[in-house]
């Protein structure tokens, strides 16, 4: 009995490639309680845990992941871990149903369709790919558009009538979730998917009808839900959009514009050489040529254990830049490359409407859907999605309808979890605003019912405030006004509540106004109640003028309770801080009634 035969290679493979994924999937939930941001991920606490009490702004993930968090009952950890199941599980769910439907008649089992939907599906990981695992806008905003997509596949290829209005009920809830997360991108998908269902001939109005009021019931209740009137949600959204338009960060006319894309050197000359081998890869798994085939046969496993080999050890991972997941794109411009060659040698004459081309560029669309809005970079937000690039690839392998598209699947596969684990390991080794590596983290920090694994002098500092913070008197719920510009997640991790903003953004040109315009929606007696941390010669600092806009005054007003130093690199500090931390000491009432006083005069 032969057992190196060509077929035991590739179940060897399959096995392999499985116990890969297992082990990503087991380190991102080891390092789940691991490291924190004290930027944006304070922003993204502030909203996630107490939503109501900030009202509206023009993202409203909060209200989304609320019921998780209660859920949860404020477990990071625990929060991080469903995040990342969330955005797994949508991403496995659309392969599989890419291989089920697109192409039933490929040579590609069911137990190879499971193994390359896992596999594959890492690529939605890479989002996580700065280590900000906490829910948040974008991630929100990538698991209602792989959601909205499987709808699509389902519309798509399911000719059963009376089953396809669950699906038009799913791409309603998917669009609703898109807006709650980024407004922007609902606007640029809605275009996109009646494009798709006109140029596809799939265009169902009373689906389409169907899907809208699934959408607009979700509107009107979150409307009532969160502002108690659809007028005032709508005055709200509009509120907050011009609010955030205070603090002179962002231009309409950017919302369209694509940025350049400077690579670094060392990406650039790694996105060319994968794009060289992949492509050979995909070549030779598929050759006539005994030699070639066991040569891609080979490769595989190399590449395999040298995925393991980054993983445990975190060499070769890539420099922390602004574009570093593009790499994920070296796989479909490799694919496309494969397939223009098989044309060439004639070993294959695919039909051109054997491709669903309107599907195809609708998954290679949505990247610049997710992205369109943001006040960022595009290539750099927009590469976080490229799990629909691939989804495109798969499709067009797919479509090619060869009997040796297996071999190129699990090629595919194999290189996709490479990459994935590089993204993935440079982000656990350069976490985002964060001084080192998690893995030299050491620092066990409890809070509430959370424990997290920071480094020590972070850990040792958060620990200082709230000892400090606690003997002054500030209990769970006091409110708390963030005049760093660059801590919410100190707000957070004291328990206290964040005013106006989840996130009192310093450092921008309408920093200082938009401060006041957003604790003029804060009530005169949780103002006068709130207490004060301020870093006054901090890069964000907000100027304390911000207080006279409720007749209160630093000097006479506050008396600090603390000081302490901020370690360098905590929120992506350049160097050491002094912070102080301050309570009010007028009395509330007397308080009130100057707040109340400031604004009839403004008024």
């Amino acid at each position: 009995m032969n057992l190196l035969t060509e077929e035991n290679f590739w179940k060897a493979l399959a096995i392999c490639s499985i116990l890969l994924t297992v082990s990503v999937l087991g380190s991102l939930a080891y390092f789940s309680g691991y490291g924190f941001d004290f930027t944006d991920e304070g922003f993204y606490l502030n909203w996630i845990s107490n939503p109501f009490n900030l009202g509206v702004a023009p993202t409203q993930f909060g209200y989304i992941y609320y019921p998780l968090y209660l859920l949860v009952d404020g477990n990071l950890q625990l929060l991080r871990l469903f995040n990342l199941a969330i955005t797994f599980t949508l991403g496995s769910l659309i392969f599989n149903a890419v291989f089920e439907l697109v192409n039933p008649n490929t040579s590609v089992s069911k137990s190879d369709r499971l193994t390359l939907s896992a596999g594959l599906s890492l690529s939605s990981l890479i989002v996580f790919d700065t280590w900000l695992v906490t829910p948040n806008y974008n991630t929100l905003n990538l698991q209602a558009l792989m959601l909205s997509f499987l709808a699509v596949l389902k519309l798509t290829y399911k000719n059963d009538d009376h089953t396809a209005y669950k699906y038009w009920i799913l791409l309603g809830v998917a669009a609703w979730l898109v807006f709650m997360a980024k407004p922007t991108s609902l606007a640029l998908l809605s275009i996109a998917l009646i494009l798709y269902f006109w140029i596809s001939k799939k265009l169902d109005w009373k689906g389409l009808l169907v899907s809208s009021l699934a959408a607009m019931s979700l509107f009107l209740i979150g409307a009532y839900v969160i502002s108690g009137s659809v007028h005032e949600y709508i005055y709200a959204i509009k509120s907050s959009l011009e609010l955030s338009q205070t603090l002179g960060s962002k231009n309409v006319s950017n919302f369209w514009r694509l940025h350049s894309l400077k690579l670094h050197p060392e990406i650039k000359e790694f996105l060319a050489y994968s794009v060289l081998v992949f492509s050979i890869l995909y070549l030779f798994s598929v050759s006539r040529i005994r030699i070639f085939k066991n040569i891609s046969l080979a490769s595989s496993f190399l590449i395999l254990l040298y995925a393991f080999y980054v993983l445990v050890s975190g060499e070769h991972s890539l420099p922390a830049t602004r574009f570093q997941s593009i790499v994920m794109a070296s796989v479909a411009f490799a694919t496309v490359i494969f397939l223009l060659f098989s044309i060439l040698k004639g070993e294959s004459n695919p039909k051109l409407k054997a491709f669903n081309w309107p599907l195809i560029f609708l998954a290679l669309a949505i990247p610049y859907i997710y992205t369109f809005g943001t006040g960022s970079y595009y290539f750099h937000v927009g590469a976080r999605s490229l799990i629909f690039w691939l989804v495109a690839s798969v499709i067009l392998v797919l479509s090619f309808s060869t009997k040796l598209n297996r071999n190129v699947l699990y090629s595919l596969l194999i290189t996709v979890q490479l990459l994935a684990i590089i993204l993935l390991r440079t982000g656990l080794d350069n976490p985002y605003r964060q001084p080192h590596s998690l893995i030299n983290n050491q620092y066990q920090l409890t809070y509430s019912s959370s424990s997290l694994v920071l480094p020590a002098p972070t850990g040792e500092y958060v620990d200082g405030v709230r000892t400090k913070a606690i003997d002054a008197g500030l209990v769970s719920g006091t409110p708390l006004l963030d005049l760093t510009g660059q801590s919410p997640g100190l707000v957070y991790m004291l328990g206290a509540e964040a005013l106006g903003a989840s996130w009192l953004l310093g450092g921008y040109p309408g920093s200082n106004q938009f401060v006041k315009k957003a604790i003029r929606s804060v009530d005169c007696s949780r103002l006068s109640s709130a207490w004060l941390i301020t870093e006054p010669l901090g890069a964000r600092a907000i100027s304390f003028d911000v207080l006279m806009s409720f007749n209160a005054s630093i000097d006479t007003d506050y008396q600090v309770v603390g000081e302490f130093i901020v370690p360098s690199e905590v929120g992506g500090r350049k160097q050491t801080q002094k912070q102080y931390l301050l309570k009010p000491i007028r009395e509330h009432s007397r308080a009130v009634l100057a707040c109340e006083q400031a604004r009839g005069n403004r008024s």
